[in-house]
């Protein structure tokens, strides 16, 4: 959701992005988990009270590897100054990306996309409590943070990827392909 404040005093509130987008580990058409370990929170974060969620780009390889990882962007779901909260996203972005180096995936075998030599994908890691694990039809605040593109995707255009906060946690999507689960008729924004 967003806000603005109009001219004449009144407010709009508006869906500024949606996803419906699902996971199917045993989908055969694009790329999928393997063998996939929650990285470590990092101590310092954690102590602090940090929670957040990463957005990894991955670049994965036709054995399956990691052939490359980036950080889209990390959204925090705390408050506190702005170099605080810069240390926190670097933080978590580097534990998230160490993690993903050493995970394994399993590539297309059927489909349009299976024949690539190389597939992006979006993984979206959650740094929370136990508490504060994301359930369904819960709606969660966070301060976005600034969004980067990966070295391997410069001439992509970020504005296409303009749901990648909204991928739920725990699942791993592919970047360039249409979303597997419905699509609104009628565009966001108001």
């Amino acid at each position: 959701l967003g806000a603005k404040n109009n001219p004449d005093g009144t407010g709009q509130v508006t869906l500024l992005a949606a996803s419906f987008d699902t996971y199917d580990p045993t989908d055969t058409s694009s790329v999928t988990g393997r063998k996939m370990s929650r990285p470590a929170y990092p101590e310092d974060v954690f102590n602090a009270g940090g929670r957040g969620d990463v957005i990894l780009l991955i670049q994965v390889g036709r054995d399956g590897n990691a052939l490359d990882v980036a950080t889209e962007q990390v959204n925090l779901r705390v408050i506190a100054n702005e170099a605080n909260m810069r240390k926190m996203r670097d933080k978590l972005s580097r534990v998230a990306m160490g993690a993903a180096r050493k995970w394994t995936f399993r590539i297309p075998t059927t489909g349009e996309y299976r024949n690539e030599a190389s597939w992006t994908i979006r993984v979206p890691v959650r740094f929370s409590f136990g508490d504060d694990a994301e359930r369904y039809g819960r709606w969660d605040a966070y301060i976005p943070g600034p969004r980067q593109q990966a070295p391997w995707r410069r001439d992509m255009d970020m504005a296409a990827d303009g749901k990648a906060d909204m991928l739920p946690s725990g699942g791993v999507f592919m970047a360039d392909a249409a979303g597997k689960g419905p699509t609104l008729l009628t565009p966001l924004g108001g």
